[in-house]
């Protein structure tokens, strides 16, 4: 439906927004991401501390890179 793919948009938008920190590894501002993407707070967080949680294994799986929970 046009919501569910206007849902999808506001997600990818706030993954485009936290990837530059997420590469940094560092704690993104999540509530000012949430706002400019247009999603819930709670979201923006859940969606994050899932992609978080998945990057950080991949991680220690792959010795690369400092092993700071996001």
């Amino acid at each position: 439906t046009p919501e569910q793919k206007a849902d999808v948009a506001r997600l990818n938008h706030l993954l485009s927004l936290a990837l530059p920190y997420i590469n940094a590894r560092q704690d993104p501002d999540i509530a000012a991401l949430a706002k400019e993407a247009g999603v819930e707070e709670e979201t923006a967080r859940d969606v994050l501390a899932q992609m978080g949680g998945r990057i950080n294994m991949l991680m220690e799986k792959g010795g690369k890179g400092r092993k700071k929970k996001l």
